[in-house]
């Protein structure tokens, strides 16, 4: 994975024989800050200026998504079970989420 500017790029590669590499179009994910993989692994953090989304599967689509707007930062707990976002111009900037 990488990013260029807003545009997130993806590609991994499958564990079962003549699966082939998979790849998502470049420019269908979209963030406003950082991309970030959750602990485990499982989801793709991506921020935007009006929500937080986890995206997931085999074609990263989006699983959760937190409408939470302004978001900074986004720290998940290792056992992927809490998020804390952290936004400094709301009003209450830290938020703590149970998944």
């Amino acid at each position: 994975m990488f990013q260029i500017g807003k545009e997130v790029h993806l590609k991994w590669h499958s564990a079962n024989q003549g699966d082939g590499d998979q790849a998502v179009i470049p420019g269908t994910l979209q963030s406003d800050k950082n991309v970030q993989w959750s602990p485990k692994g499982t989801y793709l953090i991506i921020i935007k200026h009006d929500k937080v989304e986890f995206h997931g599967g085999k074609k990263m689509m989006p699983i959760i998504t937190i409408p939470e707007q302004k978001v900074d930062y986004v720290s998940m707990s290792p056992c992927e079970r809490y998020v804390l976002t952290y936004a400094p111009m709301a009003k209450n900037p830290y938020v703590i989420w149970n998944f």
